[in-house]
């Protein structure tokens, strides 16, 4: 089977952490990662796990989901100025623009939310704005459930954004390393 817990070398987060121990071998409970879910019905709503928030508006759901975040125990590199998030569930087509906001750690406000797919090591950048109140975070909207995560941007040239969270469309990616790099596609 393949490892769905969230953690280290999982290739989802389907189940809780250190439950899918035939697949996923041996897990430290104390290293669970943190997770909330919350049916949203087409009215709309908010899930916050910890400062992490995700607004939904109505009318983006087609009929009431369950809706997850969970703060995996990916590496997110030495730009990651987050943890990286996976909200479930993955793939998630939303008929409206849904907000998140993240927050992160840092001294830049040149940051970026990504989103893609982690295993893959690419991430696509959405169009991102910062707030420093109540607390420092970044905020971007998307259409589409997968990783998430606040990257520092180091320079190599300017981020390019995913209009309209359009990710099929999209015109460049972070590929992930140490440091990431941007490359246009």
């Amino acid at each position: 089977g393949d490892c769905d817990d969230g953690g280290e070398g999982s290739e989802t987060a389907l189940c809780v952490y250190g439950t899918d121990c035939t697949d996923c071998g041996h897990r430290d409970a104390s290293m669970a990662p943190k997770s909330i879910g919350k049916m949203i019905g087409v009215e709309g709503g908010q899930i916050t796990l910890g400062k992490v928030r995700l607004d939904i508006p109505e009318g983006a759901l087609e009929a009431p989901t369950e809706i997850t975040i969970t703060e995996t125990t990916l590496d997110p590199g030495a730009n990651g100025a987050s943890a990286i998030y996976d909200l479930m569930p993955d793939g998630l087509q939303f008929l409206a623009p849904v907000t998140l906001t993240i927050p992160f750690t840092g001294s830049s406000d040149d940051v970026a939310i990504y989103t893609g797919d982690w295993n893959e090591s690419t991430m696509y950048a959405l169009e991102t704005r910062v707030v420093n109140s109540p607390v420092r975070a970044a905020i971007a909207e998307t259409v589409h459930f997968t990783h998430v995560g606040v990257f520092e941007w180091l320079g190599q040239e300017s981020h390019c954004w995913v209009p309209n969270s359009g990710i099929p469309n999209s015109f460049c990616k972070l590929v992930m390393g140490t440091p990431a790099l941007i490359k246009r596609v």
